[in-house]
């Protein structure tokens, strides 16, 4: 898997839960250039996140599990390069 630092055409933030009625990833965010952690952070909470820790986690490998895990609302997150449409 890329690594969210080589985005040719900038980034997109997303999210899926694993429960039986999800659709696929949705959509959070698109950034031009690689996102810092406060500008990630900012993004999460407006987005009723409160675990810091996805910051690392999506600055340094792409994705991770939203803290504490809870069996009724697991939730990942990732940090992906974008791509254009062919």
């Amino acid at each position: 898997m890329e690594t969210p630092q080589h985005g040719r055409y900038g980034y997109i933030l997303t999210y899926e839960v694993n429960e039986y009625n999800q659709e696929g990833e949705y959509f959070i965010a698109y950034f031009r250039q690689p996102p810092t952690p406060q500008t990630l952070w900012k993004v999460l909470k407006q987005n009723g996140e409160d675990d810091k820790s996805l910051i690392n986690h999506l600055l340094h490998s792409g994705g991770g599990r939203r803290k504490p895990y809870r069996p009724t609302n697991e939730t990942w997150y990732y940090l992906r390069p974008a791509q254009p449409k062919n």
